[in-house]
């Protein structure tokens, strides 16, 4: 049976033994798998935000619809006759014509 601190005084001699200077940056194939993992998490957040393309394509189609609306009624009532600057300005000339003294 070992002593209680003979673990600890292993991991101390180890530790001891250690090179002092550390790398500047990770092994090749650490920092590889860091890229993929951070792709994957991307992907699986831009399918999020794909499942809401169809809500979207549906609100677009609908802002057309009203626009295409909007505009068809403006070119109906600008074709139905006079519009208000003509009813505004033959208003004043009728008020002008008033009664001669």
């Amino acid at each position: 049976m070992n002593p209680p601190d003979d673990p600890l005084r292993r991991l101390l001699q180890a530790a001891a033994k250690a090179p002092a200077d550390l790398p500047t940056e990770a092994p090749f194939s650490v920092a590889q798998s860091i890229r993929l993992g951070r792709g994957r998490r991307a992907r699986a957040a831009m399918d999020d935000w794909l499942a809401l393309l169809p809500m979207v394509r549906g609100a677009m189609l609908g802002a057309c619809l009203v626009a295409f609306a909007a505009a068809a009624f403006v070119f109906w009532d600008a074709d139905s006759g006079s519009s208000d600057e003509a009813v505004f300005i033959e208003a004043q000339a009728d008020l002008d014509d008033g009664p001669e003294p």
